[in-house]
């Protein structure tokens, strides 16, 4: 209502609000993109509240990867993918055979006993595959 107006008192509060806005939204893209940091050990997941820019928690992590290799060691990218390969419950991966599809089940009502009553309305479904 204020900029629709001649009342200067009104354009002045208008103005310094909309350039107060304006200089925390240039103060956010000047630092950076945020980001939530976490740091995931063997028992538990620990949010970092103190690292909320993104460079910093890269620095953050140039910093401990050092640290981190020489405490746990490192494992080559071909060590990763044979451990991946063999581990137990991971489905082998199968390459698809042309032309083959595999149908889905039909569900077929079953019909209700002859000694159970014509009146059962509620008959389960019986899957057919």
């Amino acid at each position: 209502m204020a900029a629709v107006t001649s009342d200067s008192v009104g354009r002045i509060i208008l103005f310094s609000a909309a350039g107060l806005f304006l200089l925390c939204m240039s103060l956010n893209l000047l630092f950076g993109p945020t980001t939530l940091c976490y740091l995931q050990t063997a028992v538990q997941m620990e949010f970092l509240p103190s690292i909320r820019r993104l460079r910093k928690a890269r620095k953050i992590l140039n910093l401990i990867r050092p640290l981190i290799k020489s405490a746990q060691g490192e494992l080559a990218p071909e060590e990763i993918a044979r451990r991946f390969s063999g581990m137990p419950g991971m489905p082998a991966q199968a390459a698809p055979q042309p032309g083959v599809t595999e149908a889905p089940p039909v569900i077929d009502p079953v019909p209700p006993a002859a000694d159970a009553g014509a009146d059962v309305p509620n008959v389960p479904p019986r899957i057919v595959s």
